[in-house]
């Protein structure tokens, strides 16, 4: 044995795993300012972290300049195995949450209008059922849910279309969903259940902003086939559109759900938009540096609760594949 010259335990270099996320949100934002905000912690602290770290390994891991860090060569090593080891670390939590039937920790999920309307319900009511789980919901549209959830605001969101890619999050597809222009009986149920998109020009529309999902599409949609849309105005809260809606003032464009109940009181109406549709991927992020056996069980409870809605026939959503 004693030609075996590896390490005493105790001899190993005393860092936790926090010090190896914190280091890796640095190298991947290539700033402690952005790095900060991102893990909620103050920009100080990030930094003594930092340093700290680079004392137990002694070597020096980042170069500091004006723009921000850049990794040094033994960073860039560094880096490589720091990312194996947060995958390990998180297959590692997984399987030890497995022998636990009681979830423990916080859960922030962002959900967006209709997402909270049809699907909020199912997590609030599954996750009494864990005490010892704190849910919080976060109501807001999909450009900003992902912001947060980028920011480290968030730990979940349900979000419509979201980047192809997201480093910082993995994306689980739940359902399709078409688009409908709703708005007064008089203007729209002459067109009957169904609108070609290029009838919508001259129709005074009330949408999003123009960083929206859907305000983007439609504008898309409008220049690709050479016309141009009518947006009468800007309105985000949906309560305030329903009143601009209800007083025949104009139409909008969004998911047939929102107003679901006007529409069967015949208060609305609601065409589906074709030629082409407009559809949009409601989609759930979930922060890769969160817990897998709580973001498991909110997918899970998602995905059967829009499940039975579509099985009822209770939604105009469909399956992904």
């Amino acid at each position: 044995m004693s030609a075996d010259r590896r390490p005493s335990i105790g001899s190993l270099p005393q860092f936790d795993i926090r010090h190896v996320h914190y280091f890796s949100m640095v190298a991947r934002s290539g700033s402690f300012s952005a790095a900060s905000k991102m893990l909620n912690v103050s920009q100080p602290a990030l930094g003594q972290q930092i340093k700290a770290l680079e004392e137990i390994l002694g070597v020096t891991l980042f170069e500091r300049h004006s723009r921000g860090v850049t990794l040094t060569p033994a960073g860039i090593e560094f880096q490589r195995r720091a990312d194996e080891l947060l995958n390990l670390w998180s297959e590692l939590s997984h399987a030890m949450e497995g022998f636990s039937h009681n979830l423990k920790g916080q859960a922030r999920l962002g959900v967006t209008p209709t997402s909270s309307r049809l699907l909020a319900m199912s997590i609030i009511g599954e996750s009494q059922n864990h005490p010892q789980l704190a849910l919080s919901l976060k109501y807001g549209f999909s450009y900003d849910l992902l912001r947060s959830l980028e920011a480290g605001d968030l730990d979940i969101a349900l979000c419509y279309d979201p980047p192809a890619t997201t480093p910082f999050a993995n994306q689980f597809p739940l359902y399709r969903e078409p688009l409908f222009l709703i708005g007064p009986s008089e203007v729209v149920a002459r067109y009957g259940p169904e609108i070609h998109f290029d009838n919508i020009t001259g129709i005074p529309l009330i949408l999003d902003s123009r960083f929206h999902v859907i305000r983007e599409r439609v504008e898309s949609v409008a220049m690709e086939r050479g016309i141009q849309i009518n947006v009468r105005s800007e309105i985000e809260p949906i309560n305030l559109k329903r009143d601009v809606l209800l007083n025949k003032d104009a139409c909008t464009i969004l998911p047939y759900a929102l107003f679901e109940e006007d529409i069967a009181s015949n208060s609305l109406s609601a065409a589906k938009i074709v030629d082409p549709c407009l559809i949009q991927t409601m989609t759930l992020l979930v922060a890769k540096s969160f817990s897998p056996s709580i973001s498991g069980f909110i997918r899970d409870t998602i995905s059967n609760a829009a499940s039975r809605l579509m099985q009822n026939r209770i939604v105009t959503w469909f399956p992904v594949n």
